[in-house]
């Protein structure tokens, strides 16, 4: 088997894995976008936070309560690190979920396409040799997925 076909075949196998985990990886994107506005938004709502300390006078009303501006902006630093915490953990479980699942699915489809294969085939190759390249193309396809994909949206 040439390169570049193994290359295709691993692009299509990565491709149509995408294709079915879509809704997954399209919610793992919106996530990975409000993490990216979360972790933004963090040093202005401490640079806020420190100017409001400086100015200890000023006050703010919002909803018929007045208080501190400082006070503020901890209630809005405590809001948005916990949905940037939940939000991450969220992430982190269902990425390592759907690699699994992949890493899990490409093994099956390969002892399956294995045990199709005749029986010359099984005389001729070391079934060691065989497992280990499964499980190694197995482990790197979710790998590509974990990593390569879903990885630059993790939160850093």
């Amino acid at each position: 088997m040439r390169k570049g076909n193994k290359f295709g075949l691993a692009r299509a196998l990565i491709i149509e894995f995408l294709g079915r985990y879509r809704k997954t990886m399209i919610a793992l994107s919106f996530m990975g976008v409000l993490l990216a506005i979360t972790d933004a938004s963090i040093p202005f709502i401490i640079g806020g936070f420190l100017d409001s300390v400086v100015n200890a006078s000023e006050t703010l009303s919002i909803w018929g309560t007045t208080a501190p501006l400082w006070m503020w902006f901890i209630g809005a630093f405590a809001i948005i690190q916990s949905i940037a915490s939940f939000t991450g953990w969220i992430y982190e479980k269902e990425s390592r979920y759907v690699g699994t699942i992949i890493e899990a699915d490409a093994t099956i489809r390969a002892t399956n396409r294995l045990m199709r294969m005749p029986m010359s085939f099984h005389s001729d190759q070391n079934t060691g040799s065989v497992w280990d390249r499964i499980i190694r193309s197995s482990v790197s396809t979710a790998a590509v997925i974990e990593r390569v994909i879903l990885g630059p949206l993790r939160k850093s």
